[in-house]
Formats: C-alpha cells, structure tokens, sequence
C-alpha cells in the first residue's frame, strides 16, 4: 500500500479487513472462515486499523468514525517524557480493557471504564498499539473478533 498525502493533509487514516482465519486448537490457521475449513474449531475475523499523524491540531481530538480508533484527547504535538491522554473507541463508544503499548513489546496499559490512558512518548518515532479481541458467540464463521490499532506520529 503506497500513500502520497496532499501537502496539507493533516493525518493518514487506514483501515484494512484482513479476513477470516480458522484451524483446531494448537493448529496452523487458514485463510478461511470456520464453515469453510473442515473441523476447525476457532476462528478469527480479523481487522486492522492505523492513523499517522502528519501535522498535530484540532482535528486530532475528533473521531474519524473508524470502527475501532485511538483519538488523542489533545490537539497540540505531544512532548516527550509527558503523558499523552487517549481515548480508545468500538463503534463510536469508549471501550474499558483495551491493551495499549509502544509496539508489540512494549509494557502494556489497559483503557480504563471510560476507555481512556495515558502513555509517555519518547523523542523520534513513536507507534502506539491498541490491541483488542472479543469473543463471538453462535457465528458459523468465527470465534473472536480481533481489533488492532496503529497510532503513528513523530515527537520532536
């Protein structure tokens, strides 16, 4: 996926459906729903969402209305070393128990009831993660929805 913004562009929103994966327990997962893999007994729908930052404003402190999304509840660039307020959202409502790191090994935080943390950015490149799964119940095609968030944008 290649993306050229407009010079003024303000941020960069994507969101990708990558699809059903399904397999037994302890087994490699298919590309393929659960009612189109022969004995699977878990699945996966799983969604992937990212927003990078290119110019901090007021903007920022909105809902782009994307399925799941992580909004800045502040419109001025972050520093570093000083907390940064999220607000992590399903369907437009504040989701509580949402796993929040600086990538994939960073030491996560959870959203609190009104789906909102606190992260300390550091100077250069920063990406946020948001990381959610539910489970589904009485769906022939899956056993989870999965949710993951990417938050990108740079400190100086």
């Amino acid at each position: 996926l290649r993306v050229l913004p407009a010079p003024e562009a303000a941020l960069i929103a994507v969101e990708l459906d990558n699809g059903f994966f399904s397999g037994s327990t302890g087994g490699a997962m298919r590309n393929v729903p659960m009612d189109q893999n022969p004995g699977a007994t878990r699945g996966v729908h799983a969604r992937k969402f990212h927003k990078t930052v290119v110019r901090w404003g007021a903007v920022m402190q909105k809902p782009l209305g994307q399925m799941f999304e992580v909004v800045p509840l502040q419109g001025q660039s972050p520093h570093a070393g000083q907390p940064l307020r999220l607000q992590v959202l399903l369907h437009g409502k504040p989701q509580p128990g949402v796993r929040l790191s600086w990538g994939e090994n960073g030491s996560p935080t959870m959203t609190d009831a009104q789906g909102q943390a606190s992260m300390t950015p550091v100077v250069g490149s920063n990406t946020l993660q948001a990381i959610l799964r539910q489970p589904v119940q009485g769906d022939p095609k899956t056993t989870e929805n999965s949710y993951e968030y990417l938050l990108r944008f740079a400190v100086h």
